[in-house]
C-alpha cells in the first residue's frame, strides 16, 4: 500500500527525531466516565497490537507520570523512563541488565493527569513505537469539565518522523489506518454506553453509513449538506445498479468506519438518486455507483471530491481510503478545542502563580481577566458570524425556490414543444402514407405490407427509447441493432420526453427496415436513405431533417470506444 500523506509540523520536541502531525480526530462525548472508558479502550487497542506492554509496564501497561505539556507546541515532550532509571526518547534507552536494548524498537506508553481546578481535568496517554519507517506516536487526550458546557472531549493525534518528501512510508500508512480503528472503537463504545458522540457543531457521529429514505431526502441529506454550520464532510454513495444494494452498503459502511469521527457517510438508494440530482444540480450531483465528498463551506480544497463507479468498485475499502487521503490536509489543520486551550492556560497560570512572588499575583489576575475578555469577544464574533450565515442560507433558500419555479415552467414549455413536433411528424407520416396508397392504386408504388398494422400498433405502445429498441428487434429482419452501439440510453429514458423520443426512434428504425427491403428487392438502388425518405413516397418513410439524421458519424462519436 503506497500513497502520500499531508503532514503538519508538530513542535513537540522529540529526542529521537522531529515529528509531524499526519492525522487528527476531535469530537465530544457526554458519558460521565469518559476518561476511564477512553483510557481502557486505548489500552485494549494498544495491547492488541503490542502484547508485550503488560510485561514491560507492571501489570496495566501504563507508567503513571505527570506530563509537562498537553498541547502540541506548548512545551517539550516528556522523556521515556527506562528500566535502569535513566530517561531517554523513544528508541534511545540504555541497555537493560540482561544486555538488551532498553526499549529500542519496543512500544512505551506514558500516562498523566493534570487538574486545572476542582471541576476540569484531563488525561493523556501516549504510545511511541519505532519501525523501519521511523518513529510513530499515537496520543489520546480526554478532558471533562463537570461545571461547564463542554462535558467531555476526546482527541486522537498521530505523529510520524519527518521524511525527506511527502511520500508516506508503510509504517506511516499503517499507523493512520490503526488510529482510525481506535477512533471507531471509541465512538462505538460511547454509543454503546448510551452516550451521543458528536462533532463540535453538534452533528451526531456514527461508524456505519445511513441510508437516506425518499421521504427524508431533504432533512437527512440536502439540509445536512447545505447547512452553513456543518464542520464535517458528508460522503455520499449512490446505489450501484450493476452490483446492487448489498455491495453498495458494504463499501459505504467500510468508509464510515474508516472516517469515524471525521466525516458523515450517507447512502442514496436507487429511488432517491434522481431527486437528489435535481436538487443538487449538474455540478454537484452524483451518478449511480459513484461516491462524492461534500466538504463544509469553510474548507477550500483543489482536490476532485468525486470517485467514479470504477474506482469505488476496486475494493470494499478503496473509497474510504481515498476519501481519508483527500480529507487529510483538513484534518491536520484542525485547531484544538477551546476547552483544552483554556485548561492549558489555566494550568500554566497556576504553576506560574506558585513560583512567583505574591507581588505578581495582581498582574496575573489582570492578565487572566484579559484572557477571559478575549474569549468573550471571540464568542460574540462567532455568534455574529452564525447569524450572518443564517441570513445567507435564507436568501439561498428563496433563490432555490424561484429557480425551481423557473425550471418547472421551462420544462413544461419544452414538453409542449415536443408534443407539437410529435403531432407534426405524425401528420407528415399520414400524408406520406396517403401518397403511397394513391401511388399503389395507380400502379406506381409497391403494395403496402401486411405488417403495417402490427408496426402501427407497436408504435403506439412505445414508452421509451430502450422500449423502442426492444420492439424494433422483433420487427426488423435486414437491419441489425448491435447492443454495443447503445450509449447513455438510460439517461434518455429518464427524461420527461422519453415517450416521444422513443416513438421517433421506432419510426426511424421501421423506415430503415423498409428502405433495406426496397434495396433488397431491386438489383440496384441509386437513392441513399436520406433521398429515399424525401422522395420515395413509401408508406414507411421517416420525416428526416438535418437535425435528426446524419449520413456519417461525427468525430466525437467515432472517438468513442
Amino acid at each position: 500500500m503506497t500513497g502520500t500523506v499531508d503532514r503538519r509540523e508538530s513542535e513537540t520536541d522529540t529526542p529521537a527525531a522531529s515529528l509531524r502531525l499526519v492525522y487528527r480526530a476531535i469530537w465530544q462525548d457526554d458519558r460521565g466516565d469518559v476518561q476511564e472508558a477512553a483510557r481502557a479502550e486505548f489500552l485494549a487497542w494498544a495491547k492488541q497490537r503490542h502484547p508485550e506492554l503488560d510485561d514491560r509496564a507492571g501489570g496495566n501497561g501504563v507508567p503513571r507520570r505527570r506530563l509537562g505539556s498537553w498541547l502540541p507546541g506548548r512545551g517539550a515532550a516528556p522523556a521515556v523512563p527506562t528500566t535502569n532509571g535513566s530517561a531517554a526518547g523513544p528508541g534511545r534507552g540504555e541497555p537493560d541488565s540482561d544486555g538488551t536494548g532498553g526499549g529500542r524498537d519496543a512500544p512505551t506508553i506514558l500516562h498523566g493527569r493534570t487538574l486545572a481546578d476542582g471541576h476540569a481535568s484531563a488525561t493523556q496517554i501516549q504510545l511511541d513505537t519505532r519501525g523501519d519507517g521511523g518513529a510513530v506516536r499515537v496520543t489520546l487526550r480526554v478532558m471533562t469539565d463537570n461545571d461547564g458546557a463542554d462535558c467531555g472531549w476526546i482527541w486522537v493525534d498521530v505523529e510520524t518522523e519527518a521524511g525527506d518528501d511527502d511520500t508516506a512510508s508503510a509504517d506511516e500508512l499503517t499507523a493512520v489506518e490503526e488510529a482510525t480503528q481506535l477512533v471507531a472503537g471509541l465512538v462505538d463504545s460511547g454509543i454503546d454506553a448510551g452516550g451521543t458522540p458528536r462533532a463540535r457543531s453538534g452533528l451526531p457521529l456514527r461508524t456505519s453509513a445511513t441510508a437516506v429514505k425518499p421521504a427524508l431526502l431533504e432533512e437527512a441529506a440536502l439540509n445536512l449538506i447545505r447547512g452553513p454550520s456543518r464542520d464535517l464532510p458528508v460522503v455520499v454513495f449512490a446505489h450501484d445498479t450493476l452490483d446492487g444494494a448489498g455491495p453498495t452498503l458494504e463499501r459505504a459502511n467500510a468508509a464510515a468506519r474508516r472516517l469515524a469521527g471525521v466525516a458523515v457517510v450517507l447512502v442514496l438508494p436507487h429511488a432517491v438518486i434522481s431527486p437528489f440530482q435535481r436538487e443538487m444540480g449538474p455540478e454537484l450531483d452524483i451518478q449511480p455507483g459513484e461516491a462524492r465528498m461534500y466538504v463544509p463551506e469553510s474548507v477550500h480544497s483543489d482536490v476532485d471530491p468525486g470517485l467514479t463507479a470504477g474506482q469505488v468498485r476496486t475494493s470494499v475499502a478503496e473509497a474510504g481510503r481515498r476519501f481519508l487521503m483527500m480529507h487529510q490536509r483538513t484534518l491536520v489543520a484542525t485547531e484544538p478545542p477551546a476547552a483544552f486551550v483554556r485548561l492549558q492556560s489555566a494550568t500554566e497560570i497556576s504553576r506560574a502563580a506558585a513560583a512567583v512572588d505574591s507581588s505578581h499575583l495582581e498582574q496575573i489576575e489582570r492578565l487572566t481577566e484579559e484572557v477571559d475578555d478575549v474569549w468573550e469577544a471571540l464568542f460574540d464574533t462567532r455568534g455574529q458570524r452564525t447569524e450572518a450565515r443564517r441570513q445567507v442560507e435564507e436568501s439561498r433558500h428563496e433563490q432555490r425556490y424561484l429557480d425551481d419555479r423557473l425550471q418547472a415552467a421551462v420544462a413544461e414549455m419544452e414538453l409542449k414543444q415536443d408534443q407539437i413536433v410529435s403531432l407534426q411528424q405524425e401528420n407528415e407520416h399520414l400524408q406520406n402514407r396517403v401518397v403511397a396508397l394513391l401511388g399503389h392504386l395507380e400502379g406506381d408504388a409497391p403494395a403496402v405490407s401486411t405488417s403495417d398494422s402490427r408496426e402501427t400498433e407497436h408504435l403506439s405502445e412505445v414508452t421509451s427509447v430502450s422500449h423502442a429498441l426492444e420492439l424494433a428487434r422483433q420487427l426488423v429482419g435486414l437491419v441489425e441493432l448491435p447492443t454495443a452501439a447503445e450509449h447513455d440510453i438510460d439517461k434518455l429514458d429518464a427524461g420527461m420526453n422519453a415517450r416521444p423520443w422513443g416513438r421517433d426512434t421506432m419510426s426511424a428504425l421501421i423506415a430503415l427496415e423498409a428502405y433495406a427491403q426496397d434495396v433488397h428487392r431491386k438489383a440496384e438502388s441509386t437513392a441513399d436513405f436520406w433521398d429515399w425518405c424525401r422522395n420515395s413516397g413509401h408508406a414507411r418513410v421517416w420525416p428526416a431533417n438535418p437535425k435528426k439524421l446524419a449520413m456519417s458519424e461525427s468525430e466525437e462519436v467515432m472517438r468513442r470506444p
